[in-house]
């Protein structure tokens, strides 16, 4: 098949792995490698806001993004730009790639999981090609959004500099 694959120019993509480890149903995870980003330097108000709910923001190095936590994808834009998932204790996530990148309609983003499907913290959801994103004269910024959190618990997100795919955010 490799051979075929040379000859017509047919390149097979590198399967994309998920990121090892045990993570707990409490553990949030940075969906991306890059450095964290405080909220209050959000290029868009709706996020330095925190309109949507508490949120974690970073710029990434990488364009893979991994489920932040383990639970179930309930949304999955077609654009490939934003997905939510439900854990376990019904608090919801919510992970969107960039600024006003839904205008990209998809363009250099590839959708790598499944809606409806439940995942463990880690697994690869959506591939951004960020130079396409930054081409378009857009933000790259990934926020992870806390849209509905059950009453009484509480979230506290670490501070960070730099992160890498997988490190436990909150405390």
């Amino acid at each position: 098949m490799g051979l075929f694959s040379n000859l017509f120019g047919k390149k097979e993509e590198p399967k994309i792995e998920p990121i090892p480890g045990d993570f707990s149903d409490d553990m949030i995870i940075a969906p991306v490698t890059g450095t964290y980003l405080p909220t209050k330097d959000i290029s868009d108000p709706v996020f330095a806001d925190e309109t949507l709910g508490q949120t974690a923001a970073f710029v990434p190095s990488k364009g893979i993004i991994y489920a932040p936590v383990n639970g179930t994808i309930d949304m999955l834009a077609d654009t490939a730009h934003a997905f939510s998932m439900t854990m376990a204790d019904e608090t919801q996530v919510l992970v969107h790639v960039g600024i006003d990148t839904v205008g990209l309609n998809g363009k250099g983003f590839k959708i790598l999981a499944q809606k409806g499907s439940t995942v463990k913290a880690g697994t690869p959801v959506i591939s951004a090609d960020l130079d396409v994103i930054k081409n378009a004269g857009l933000d790259t910024a990934v926020m992870l959004i806390l849209v509905d959190v059950p009453e009484g618990k509480t979230v506290t997100f670490k501070e960070l500099a730099n992160v890498e795919a997988g490190a436990v955010i909150n405390e």
